[in-house]
């Protein structure tokens, strides 16, 4: 069963020989077969082996990953090579996709130079964000065809060279399958092999890094003879999402959190290094419009959809960074030098992250190894809908259990709302219980008892300093988060607070109980972006460390504009309207309006 699944498989159990020798060779087979194909591979260890002793020698030596050339292969790579720097010179409208197949191929150095050398348009799927630098002045944020701008797709289906990289075709990456480029313009990259144009001609046994490597080597070659074709003028139509954020007018201190700006505006939060995460719904779709500065990783689900994996995948991200600096520091001890650098604060709440101008951007390449210093100094953020939350909220106990580093916004909207815009705006089956989300760090066996079981309440102002001192567990949360009656329970009595004014609880002199360690628990409720803003700006959010809950309400009907175009334009499909029919119906429905007020 496992060879339907895997790329190589053993059973220990059957190999023939001498046991010894023949054990680590298979198993250093089959790991050099998951490596190079970056694809899951099967070892069956029976329990009567376990114990077999083997020979260490062979971890001496590294197990050597790269591709095997052969004549066939190689003349196969010089076809397409060839091929390639022709379809390059006679381009005039050229175009990059870049897709999340390259970060499962760890292909980011090589993509990344390509971008910069050709200097094309340059756009990304919602797979593939965060896996080219986004500060580049040729980056124009993700292609959405039907849910996107109106003039992005026309010009994308008029370009007579468009070179896409790791493509996945899931109707969710695709908007619909609407974002897939003219097949007869089209090079298809892929792992193992290369698709060209209309007839889908598929090429064979080319390994796309040693392909790019040689691709890139001749094109520095012509970027030095000015061979490289440039596009005059350049389509600046398509637009710049770092000059879009930054033209965003300050938000009303009073004005509830609404989905058309919210994802957009939290981007100034973002530092270099951070991993983000977002969980399938409006987070998932909204983060589409995040403008994430260098060497962030962003992980989304752009195929299965299942609701409730973020929060568990948070866990093993923020436990991969742990190791990764730990590992590091362990490095830099034995070679007895630093060349790890701590983030700072990041952002003061909201402020621009300002980058570079465009010619240091271009000329400037930032490292892309998912395993960079960079990475491990950044936090792990994780951006989680309600209902997704109740599906897997048990993971929060494994955060704070191995006290791990995580800041989570967490959207409480009433309920599915990416159903209701689908199916049943008004429908029962679309709610889900209302929870008091932000005691869960306590239910989930946080240490809230503080020395000698001595608790301390303060009841202050949002968005004043709470006076937490160092090593302190703060638990803040709204007594009254919607400026009614409704209140939330204290934790101490189990009785209701009610009350009229926004307050935060503070728990002092509260620490760690693992190993003596401290671990702070911050958690917060956001309803206008006033609250919003006082939290962002406190040092202790910033810095990303312990576990940080923010609640961020907003209203059940609310969705990104992306979506709402989407739906509308699925629920069109499936009527068999046509998008004619529906713009015919819409001039229809202007002109008889003109005629109707000319009539009085």
């Amino acid at each position: 069963m496992a060879a339907m699944v895997t790329v190589a498989q053993v059973d220990l159990g059957r190999v023939c020989g001498d046991e010894d020798k023949m054990v680590v060779e298979e198993i250093d087979q089959v790991l050099r077969e998951c490596v190079l194909q970056r694809r899951p591979v099967y070892i069956a260890l029976p329990t009567d082996m376990v114990d077999l002793p083997v020979d260490a020698a062979r971890l001496a030596s590294p197990i050597n990953t790269f591709p095997t050339v052969t004549p066939k292969s190689e003349r196969a790579e010089e076809e397409v090579l060839a091929r390639l720097l022709s379809c390059i010179s006679h381009a005039t409208q050229p175009l990059l996709i870049i897709d999340g197949f390259v970060a499962r191929w760890s292909i980011f150095s090589e993509i990344d130079t390509l971008v910069r050398l050709l200097r094309w348009p340059t756009t990304s799927t919602p797979f593939g964000k965060s896996c080219i630098d986004e500060t580049l002045p040729n980056f124009h944020g993700i292609y959405a065809g039907i849910a996107g701008r109106s003039v992005y797709k026309p010009w994308v289906d008029a370009c007579d060279l468009v070179l896409r990289f790791g493509g996945l075709d899931s109707d969710v990456n695709t908007y619909g399958f609407s974002t897939l480029p003219p097949e007869r313009a089209t090079v298809n990259f892929h792992r193992d092999h290369i698709v060209f144009g209309e007839e889908g001609e598929k090429i064979e046994g080319v390994d796309i890094r040693r392909l790019l490597g040689r691709l890139i080597a001749q094109l520095r070659e012509m970027d030095a003879n000015g061979q490289i074709p440039r596009m005059e003028p350049y389509p600046t139509h398509l637009g710049d999402p770092r000059a879009e954020l930054a033209s965003l007018p300050p938000p009303d201190p009073q004005a509830k959190i609404e989905q058309h700006d919210f994802w957009q505006r939290i981007s100034m939060f973002f530092r270099e290094g951070d991993v983000i995460l977002t969980e399938t719904g409006t987070p998932s779709v909204g983060s589409r419009e995040f403008v994430l500065p260098r060497n962030a990783r962003l992980i989304n689900s752009s195929i299965w959809l299942s609701i409730g994996f973020m929060m568990a995948a948070a866990c093993g991200a923020a436990l991969g960074v742990r190791e990764i600096l730990q590992q590091e520091r362990k490095d830099e001890g034995e070679n007895g030098e630093s060349s790890h650098r701590e983030q700072g604060d990041g952002q003061n709440g909201l402020q621009r992250n300002e980058e570079s101008n465009s010619t240091s951007a271009l000329n400037n390449p930032p490292q892309r190894n998912v395993l960079s210093s960079t990475i491990a100094s950044g936090r792990t953020i994780l951006f989680e809908g309600d209902g997704s939350f109740q599906m897997t909220a048990q993971e929060l106990s494994t955060v704070i259990s191995h006290k791990l580093d995580l800041t989570l916004f967490l959207i409480n909207n009433d309920g599915y709302t990416i159903e209701r815009f689908i199916h049943g705006m008004k429908a029962h089956y679309n709610d889900v219980p209302r929870w008091r989300y932000l005691d869960a760090p306590y239910f989930f066996g946080a240490d809230m008892t503080g020395e000698g079981e001595e608790r301390e309440w303060q009841g202050i102002e949002a968005g004043t300093d709470a006076g937490a001192g160092a090593g302190d567990v703060v638990v803040n949360g709204t007594v009254n988060g919607d400026g009614g009656d409704e209140g939330v329970l204290d934790v101490e009595t189990g009785a209701e607070v009610k009350g009229h004014a926004r307050k935060e609880k503070q728990i002092t002199k509260a620490q760690g109980r693992r190993q003596g360690q401290e671990y702070k628990i911050q958690t917060y409720q956001a309803t206008t972006w006033g609250d919003l803003l006082s939290i962002l700006a406190k040092g202790e959010v910033k810095s990303g460390k312990g576990l940080c809950m923010i609640e961020v309400f907003m209203d059940r009907e609310d969705a990104p504009e992306s979506l709402k175009r989407l739906v509308a334009n699925v629920v069109r499909r499936n009527s068999g309207q046509s998008e004619d029919d529906e713009r015919a119906r819409s001039e229809g429905k202007i002109v008889e309006e003109k005629i109707m007020k000319a009539a009085g």
